[in-house]
Parts: structure tokens; C-alpha cells; sequence
């Protein structure tokens, strides 16, 4: 009946079906499903990272600024006949939305980062990538489909080592440019390749999932498909990382996403852990963590007495503060799209 009624709905499917609760809890539809915890983050894009949120990068892309970086000139860039760096003047109607996001795909943009056109519409935001990287922190991780590099740069700040690849080698040529920036190419080994090949071979503590999502149109959808709608198969994908390299996957799918497909992953009686992430007060996407990255679900917060009310109201505190950071940042937003049209 839930199901019935979910798919009725134009917008907003998934909250429908995650609990209202600020707290984490468990699904379970009946004793052979396996277990699921619905796990919203926060405003943003994670409760435990908040302070830090305003340093999406640690120190030493800070310490770049001081080594005497400075900002690129703003020209066109190509590969072999495909742009991979654009500018305000000659980007793409389609893509101008996404110019105005610039800075949340790289805090270092204004650096040269190179981004195709695919990228602009397939890059993980960097505050987010940043989160998942904090939560995959382990010594080897494989960035299954790394694009133009925001992942894989992320987790070089808490990975000792990570392997990125990539079939196209515009992105990957994309992704190294990227990683120098930020000042972690010698922690990356890039591999050109097929993930889907290479996966018998390789070894490694995490695994990264992020596949192509069959660009902008899968909004459209009311429910994205994992095995239909990512054109290697979602499902076969899950099931070869597991069975080849390891059982901790971190897979980042789209928000609408049915989390009860997500959850079957896991197995009967195996658990995962569906994260929403928020930036700027908006669901961006879903990342699922299996095996040891799934966070054990208890009951300590849901009725933590006064200690985790002091919490909440912290928490709660912090997050006007970033409401209001954020609503300033959209006035600047805003001031710059108005130029961009006037001129």
C-alpha cells in the first residue's frame, strides 16, 4: 500500500519514504528483508562534520594560497577538440545554471580546475564529497568512476592511497589537472580503463560507486531504477564490487532512488545505511554505505534525556547560523547572475 501510494506522488517520493525523525532509525517490512537505516543528515550534508563545514578542504589545500598560487586567467581550454575549461561568456546556455554553482563543485576553481561538459552536471558537490570521504577513510579506496576528480580529491585527504578510474581519458586527463590544484596527484594513481573489466583484478579497503546516471534527465523519473537506468546495470555493478574486492561500498545514487531497492543490496538480513545529503537546504542525492561503513543503529539520541536536548539545541543553532551564511551567499548569487544577464 505504501508503495501504491508512494508512486501516485510527482515529487518529493523518497521523503515519503524516510522517517520524519531527526534521529536514525530501521526499517524493516518483514522478517526476510533485510535492514535499512534511513539516515537524514542534517541541513547540510552532515551532522558530524558541521564545524567544519566552512573548510571543505584541510590544510594543505590552505597552505597552497600561501605557497603563491594564484588565480588563472579566464580563457578557454581544449582536448582534443572538447572544452574542459569554460568561461561566463561562452559556456553553454544549458549548462549557465550550473556556472553559478562553481564554487560548490571546487573551492579552488578560480585555480584552472578543468571540468568537460559532462562534468559540470555530474560533479559531486565538494562539501559533500568531502563528508563521504570522512566516513570511507581507509588505507586503499578505488573511485570506481572518478570523472574529473572531486571524489577521488576528497578522499587523497583521508585515504592513504587512492585508485582512480575512469574510462574516458578527457575526464581522467581532467581529474589529475584537478588533483595538482589541490595539491594531492601524488596520492592518486590514475588508471584509464573499464571499471567493469578491471574490477576481477583489483584490490582495495573501499570501494567508491558513483556510475553515470544517465545525465540530467533522470529527474525526470519518479523512480530511478538501478538496474535499467545506469547502463552497466546498478545491481550487476554492486554485486561484481562485492563479490571481486570487498563487501564496504559506498554507492551515491540519485534522490529518487527507491531505498528499499538500495536496501536489497545488502541481502537478506545484511543492513545498509541510506544517508541523505543536503547542500544548502536542498536533497542533492543519497549516498549508501554497506559492510563495516554502514553506522551501527542503536537507540542512544532517539531518548537521550537532557544531555541530547542540549545537543539538538546546538545543533539547531548551528544550523541558522548557516542559514543565514547561505541566504547571504545567495544575495551574491543572485548579484552575479543580474551582471551576467546586463552584460
Amino acid at each position: 500500500m505504501l508503495l501504491r501510494q508512494h508512486n501516485q506522488k510527482k515529487k518529493n517520493t523518497l521523503t515519503d519514504l524516510l522517517p520524519t525523525s531527526k534521529h536514525a532509525s530501521v526499517m524493516k517490512t518483514n522478517t526476510r528483508d533485510p535492514y535499512v537505516s534511513l539516515v537524514p543528515i542534517g541541513s547540510k550534508y552532515s551532522k558530524k562534520s558541521r564545524k567544519e563545514k566552512r573548510k571543505p578542504v584541510d590544510s594543505v589545500t590552505d597552505a597552497m594560497h600561501v605557497q603563491g598560487k594564484t588565480a588563472t586567467k579566464d580563457e578557454v581550454v581544449e582536448v582534443d577538440g572538447v572544452v574542459i575549461k569554460y568561461t561566463q561568456n561562452n559556456i553553454p546556455e544549458d549548462l549557465y545554471k550550473y556556472w553559478g554553482q562553481r564554487y560548490r563543485y571546487f573551492s579552488l576553481f578560480d585555480y584552472g580546475v578543468y571540468l568537460d561538459r559532462e562534468g559540470w552536471y555530474s560533479i559531486t558537490p565538494e562539501k559533500i564529497a568531502a563528508h563521504i570521504a570522512k566516513r570511507c577513510r581507509c588505507g586503499v579506496i578505488i573511485d570506481a568512476f572518478t570523472g574529473c576528480g572531486g571524489n577521488a580529491i576528497q578522499f587523497a585527504f583521508t585515504c592513504e592511497r587512492v585508485i582512480a578510474i575512469d574510462i574516458d581519458p578527457i575526464k581522467l586527463h581532467c581529474a589529475r589537472h584537478n588533483a595538482r590544484i589541490y595539491g594531492v596527484e601524488d596520492r592518486i594513481e590514475f588508471i584509464l580503463g573499464d571499471y567493469m573489466a578491471l574490477a576481477p583484478k583489483l584490490k582495495a579497503d573501499v570501494v567508491f560507486l558513483s556510475p553515470p546516471w544517465g545525465g540530467p534527465s533522470y529527474q525526470d523519473a519518479e523512480i530511478f531504477d538501478l538496474k535499467t537506468m545506469i547502463p552497466m546495470d546498478g545491481i550487476h555493478l554492486y554485486n561484481l564490487t562485492r563479490m571481486h574486492i570487498t563487501p564496504d561500498i559506498a554507492y551515491y545514487v540519485p534522490r529518487n532512488t527507491d531505498p528499499r531497492q538500495l536496501a536489497s543490496l545488502a541481502g537478506s538480513g545484511g543492513i545498509c545505511e541510506v544517508e541523505q545529503n543536503y547542500l544548502r537546504n536542498r536533497l542533492k542525492n543519497l549516498t549508501t554505505y554497506y559492510g563495516d561503513l554502514c553506522v551501527a543503529v542503536g537507540d542512544a539520541g532517539a531518548d537521550g534525556g537532557e544531555d541530547a536536548n542540549m545537543e539538538d539545541w546546538k545543533e539547531n543553532m548551528e544550523d541558522w547560523k548557516e542559514n543565514i551564511e547561505d541566504w547571504k551567499e545567495n544575495i551574491e548569487d543572485w548579484k552575479e547572475n543580474i551582471n551576467g544577464i546586463e552584460g
